[in-house]
């Protein structure tokens, strides 16, 4: 026997013969017989010694099925001194799955939500293995969400905001915001956030993903309003002198949005809510102070008021 071209080593006449020493790579091992005349053949094998297990990777950390994918496709890469033989896959406490040569594997929808890892094991032409995991989220299932605070469609007089909502989810639910159309904002696991917005129209989006890829979104129109409306009473007028008990009120209203409703009041009395732009009391002879307030949908508030002295004794006295 010689091993990689070095010196013939007599066995005598046996049939087998145990080599040992051998370092790692290609070794070429030659077979010599000869007979009783010194004729002889020779025979030459190759054998590669391996004693590395092969690497392999997954491409991802982590992968999810969510409700909105079929299958999920997982893959990764191995490489050996050698050469790969096979992989062998195996999900959870499942069994292992041969796979061939091949460097993915399509797992369907039809596992139960929940969290599985996903075992690798490459094994290389001498038999060594390699052992590596990665991580499959299965959850089919949105999470809530519902805006708490302000209302859709308020309208709002600070330019101030805070929005406020709440979120759940069977597993972990993250939140991110985006505001009149520009860049979504993530905020994890925060509930709330504050921001300035100018006057006008505001389309708030708020969005709930889950760790599987889930989202839902809830959409929150507001109206900033910090402008107070204008009010102006048109009669009676400051200090007039009314000869008759039945007074009207007039006054006009304006808005750049609209005035919600008016506040009418009579010296010290009770404020009288009322939508139109006219009131009508009786009132006894003496001074009284009329008091009309606008309030818009914001909240703003003007108010305005005029001192009038009833004396229906002066309408006898001319009749």
């Amino acid at each position: 026997v010689r091993i990689d071209g070095g010196s013939w080593v007599s066995i005598g006449n046996v049939s087998c013969y145990e080599i040992t020493g051998l370092l790692e790579g290609y070794h070429t091992i030659d077979i010599k017989v000869v007979d009783v005349y010194d004729n002889y053949n020779i025979s030459t094998i190759g054998v590669i010694v391996d004693f590395t297990p092969p690497n392999v990777e997954y491409s991802s950390n982590s992968y999810t099925l969510n409700s909105a994918q079929s299958e999920v496709t997982i893959s990764w890469s191995g490489t050996d001194s050698v050469g790969i033989a096979y992989y062998l896959v195996k999900i959870g406490d499942g069994e292992w799955q041969y796979v061939g040569k091949n460097t993915s594997i399509s797992i369907d929808n039809s596992l139960s939500d929940g969290i599985y890892t996903v075992y690798l094991k490459a094994v290389d032409l001498a038999g060594n293995y390699n052992i590596t995991y990665t991580m499959l989220i299965v959850d089919r299932i949105n999470p809530t969400l519902g805006i708490v605070s302000p209302n859709n469609q308020s309208y709002l007089s600070s330019t101030t905001l805070t929005i406020t909502w709440s979120m759940d989810d069977n597993m972990v639910a993250l939140a991110s915001i985006c505001i009149d159309g520009g860049e979504w904002v993530y905020l994890g696991r925060q509930s709330n956030y504050q921001t300035a917005l100018n006057e006008g129209q505001h389309t708030i989006d708020i969005k709930a993903e889950d760790i599987a890829g889930n989202i839902v979104v809830s959409r929150l129109v507001i109206y900033i309003d910090t402008t107070p409306p204008q009010i102006s009473i048109i009669t009676p007028s400051d200090g007039e002198v009314l000869t008759t008990s039945q007074v009207i009120i007039q006054w006009s209203g304006e808005d750049n949005i609209g005035i919600d409703y008016y506040l009418v009041r009579i010296d010290s009395g009770d404020w009288i809510k009322t939508y139109d732009t006219t009131y009508t009391v009786t009132l006894v002879d003496g001074t009284h102070t009329i008091v009309v307030k606008g309030v818009d949908k914001a909240g703003n508030v003007d108010e305005k008021s005029v001192v009038i002295y009833v004396n229906t004794n002066q309408a006898h006295t001319s009749d």
